[in-house]
């Protein structure tokens, strides 16, 4: 009998940790923008990234709230992928060649925000 309860025991614990997913966490990235075509970018960029869970940008604070897998990704990568797409952060500034691809709306360096 008592080998049976450690038998279950153990069997338990085994699975217990297997069912186990690391947590997410809550990060907020301040990323330049000026447009709803900048949000679509910056969102789609990061939502199609690794370990996000989700991501919302706010145009007028230009705070970008990201939920994503602690283990999976970092803000740095998020920032990385942001400034890739053309978008300098705190974290990354995007290279001239970056920022020439978006569209000339979205210059956020000599564009003022609109709302489309």
């Amino acid at each position: 009998m008592k080998n049976i309860i450690i038998a279950t025991v153990i069997t338990l614990t085994t699975l217990t940790g297997f069912s186990q997913k690391k947590g997410t966490v809550e990060a907020k990235i301040h990323v330049e923008g000026v447009c709803s075509m900048c949000e679509n970018r910056i969102e789609e960029t990061v939502n199609f990234a690794k370990g996000i869970k989700t991501a919302e940008w706010d145009l007028d604070t230009e705070i970008l709230t990201v939920v994503y897998k602690e283990g999976k990704t970092t803000p740095q990568e998020i920032g990385d992928a942001l400034a890739k797409a053309g978008h300098d952060n705190q974290y990354a500034k995007a290279t001239d060649k970056d920022y020439g691809k978006i569209s000339d709306c979205c210059k956020y360096k000599t564009q003022q925000k609109h709302h489309d």
